[in-house]
């Protein structure tokens, strides 16, 4: 089960008035935030989501709202779902917000809860950049899908599926490499802006449990990339790459939303060509024209997607060795499958590979690692996975990209304080990573000085100054 995170919010009854600052957008491009404006309270709406980003971004304990919006508890669930699905910049702001509301219900401020603090979310924000660059260098399409493509590829091959900290966000994605659907969904989101191409992460239901995935606007028209069902370990899938509804709704459920999201009505497969890596009926020619273009060391290779996949494992186990005579492979020849929802890795090899391992290097806080790959026993050739179908051609340039392991950043403890702030000086808290040690040092604020006595502001002078209680009277006016 892929599990999603959720918002956490309470109501608090504010009495009084605030000043509210304006706001102005910076996030019109962004799809919530547009279907938002096409709701009948579009326009307050659109100003909750620019203050609430602006105040996540800025890690503001009190978001103030203007009640003259007339902003309900349900505009701001709302509202918080919209920037959930567009917006993977503040990850520091994942553990939910109170809610202040006037007494007719009117809604006067958030106050959001942070899970890192704003030296924490500065330093992480700036690694993750950092990652997110040295991805995007490796990127060589030029157009929108091609692009896509990429990145879907390397985000899969980067992230470990599993909870830990930050699984859920763009941060434990790119830096730690470890996530869940919700993380890996943020990170394609986070990534594909970069190239300026559009995305949503939509929350729903498939296979059973909560999931989440991307909708990426390509050329003008909206698609569905389900990264982390196309990430099968040691074997790369592209079977939920850029399909439309028809085909994501087999095992794909959205959550209903208060806002409509895109409808995704184009090509079924667009990774998936009829006739070259689709096949409806099966032709040795066809399969070993494919496969010749991925023959290396003796292995040959090929990714395509079939109607039925039991059918396609009968056909082949009576044309193996037609296909083996079709690629000039002689003498002894084994084939593997691996397969996903009628998505086919099919290899053949002139002799079986017997996969030996090389250690791999773990990665530290603060430096790279990489993981362990394969050899072949037998003709020494390298492969990045246990069933000897991915060769690598270069290791070292295998481990600085595919097989890279991220540092993962420190994990800084609660801290202990070494200098204790006064009403003048600021006091000293430091940080100790629990991973390797490493200690860093932060700010105390001052105390904020004890209320001294009232002096008054006006005397009665006709009371003695001797009387004993002058002061009292003095006091009260």
């Amino acid at each position: 089960m892929k599990r999603i995170t959720g918002f956490f919010l309470c109501i608090i009854i504010a009495v009084g008035l605030v000043t509210v600052p304006a706001h102005t957008s910076d996030y019109d491009g962004r799809y919530c935030r547009t279907a938002l404006a096409e709701l009948p309270k579009g326009d307050a709406l659109c100003y909750a989501y620019d203050a609430m980003l602006t105040g996540f971004l800025a890690l503001d304990g009190k978001i103030p709202l203007d009640v003259e919006r007339g902003l309900t508890y349900d505009d701001v669930v709302t509202v918080a779902e919209a920037l959930r699905s567009d917006c993977p910049e503040p990850f520091w702001q994942a553990d939910g917000f109170s809610v202040s509301l006037k007494s007719d219900g009117r809604v006067s401020g958030i106050t959001p809860n942070y899970v890192h603090t704003a030296a924490e979310a500065e330093a992480m924000t700036a690694l993750m950049s950092r990652e997110a660059d040295e991805i995007c260098a490796l990127v060589h399409g030029t157009d929108e899908m091609q692009i896509a493509l990429e990145l879907h590829d390397a985000l899969a091959r980067r992230v470990t599926y599993n909870e830990g900290e930050d699984a859920h966000n763009a941060y434990g994605a790119l830096v730690r490499g470890v996530a869940v659907c919700e993380g890996s969904a943020r990170a394609s989101q986070y990534l594909l802006r970069r190239f300026g191409v559009e995305s949503a992460v939509v929350i729903g239901d498939s296979r059973g449990g909560a999931h989440a995935w991307n909708l990426v606007c390509i050329d003008g028209a909206w698609v569905n990339v389900d990264v982390t069902w196309d990430d099968a370990g040691d074997k790369l899938f592209h079977r939920y790459f850029a399909v439309n509804d028809a085909v994501i709704n087999e095992d794909h459920t959205r959550d209903a939303t208060a806002y409509a999201l895109p409808a995704c009505v184009g090509e079924e497969y667009p990774y998936f060509k009829e006739g070259y890596n689709r096949f409806g009926t099966f032709s040795v020619d066809t399969l070993a024209a494919l496969m010749s273009e991925n023959f290396v060391s003796g292995t040959a290779y090929a990714e395509f997607l079939v109607g039925d996949s039991d059918a396609f494992a009968v056909w082949l186990s009576g044309h193996s060795r037609d296909l083996m005579s079709a690629l000039g492979m002689t003498g002894s020849v084994s084939y593997a499958t691996s397969a996903l929802e009628g998505e086919m890795h099919l290899t053949f090899g002139s002799h079986k590979h017997t996969a030996g391992t090389s250690d791999g290097k773990a990665a530290t806080c603060t430096e790279d690692g990489y993981a362990g790959n394969y050899y072949c026993t037998s003709c020494g050739a390298l492969f990045s996975d246990a069933a000897c179908c991915f060769v690598i051609d270069d290791l070292a340039a295998w481990r600085a990209t595919d097989g890279r392991v991220a540092a993962s950043g420190h994990n800084w403890d609660g801290g202990t304080v070494v200098t204790e702030p006064t009403e003048t000086e600021k006091g000293v808290m430091r940080f100790t990573c629990t991973e390797c040690g490493a200690e860093r040092d932060g700010e105390i604020p001052v105390k904020e000085k004890e209320p001294g006595p009232v002096e008054p502001t006006k005397t009665f002078i006709d009371v003695s100054e001797t009387s004993w209680f002058k002061g009292a009277v003095d006091y009260v006016v």
